[in-house]
């Protein structure tokens, strides 16, 4: 499957002539774009345990930061990671769902591209962005609402052969008990956004 989803998005100077045959910075062919919060860093691990996949470590926000895309094609192709031939390079930047100039960037610069977006029930993952945001700003000295309890959340380790991978401290972090009539007003509030998804994706999800 790798190799069909690599030969239907070659972007221009990826594997021509010489330079094919050595290890070098690929432009990537396949694009984890978010949600934030919903996921991502456990797929680009996931997939990097991978032999044929070579995943860029950090998010690059490329096509959602104007002072990143005025570098260019050639910067971009710099923050990927060293690849072989038939390697599958990836990159993940969540920030990409949430900008409207994004996907006309990506169609331009590269239309076969892969687009891999992963979705969450909205209110777990606003949950889970609160979460995140409550920590940073504890971590700063910020003002923050008072959290009396936290519960209690494992993470796994992601493991394929003799390789492993798992992922640091601010993922999985626990998240602070949200009563009952705010999660059913979040729902509700979610709802139609939720059906309207729903009917572009084709499938519905068990959320809320």
């Amino acid at each position: 499957m790798l190799e069909s989803w690599a030969q239907a998005a070659p972007w221009l100077g990826n594997t021509s002539g010489s330079q094919a045959s050595s290890l070098q910075r690929r432009l990537p062919q396949g694009i984890i774009i978010g949600v934030r919060k919903g996921g991502t860093r456990a797929l680009l691990e996931m997939l990097a345990l991978h032999p044929q996949v070579a995943a860029a470590r950090s998010e690059v926000h490329f096509f959602n930061r104007e002072e990143n895309y005025r570098r260019g094609l050639g910067w971009y192709r710099q923050q990927m990671p060293l690849s072989r031939p038939g390697q599958l390079t990836v990159e993940k930047t969540p920030g990409y769902f949430s900008s409207p100039r994004v996907p006309a960037r990506v169609r331009a610069l590269a239309p076969g591209v892969r687009l891999l977006l992963i979705v969450r029930d909205p209110v777990e993952r606003l949950v889970s962005d609160y979460t995140q945001i409550l920590h940073n700003r504890q971590a700063r000295c910020k003002p923050y609402p008072p959290l009396e309890q936290l519960l209690t959340k494992g993470f796994y380790c992601l493991q394929a052969g003799a390789r492993q991978r798992c992922l640091d401290e601010s993922k999985g972090r626990p998240h602070p008990p949200i009563a009952k009539l705010l999660l059913e007003q979040l729902c509700t509030y979610f709802s139609a956004h939720n059906e309207h998804f729903f009917s572009l994706a084709g499938r519905t999800f068990s959320w809320c």
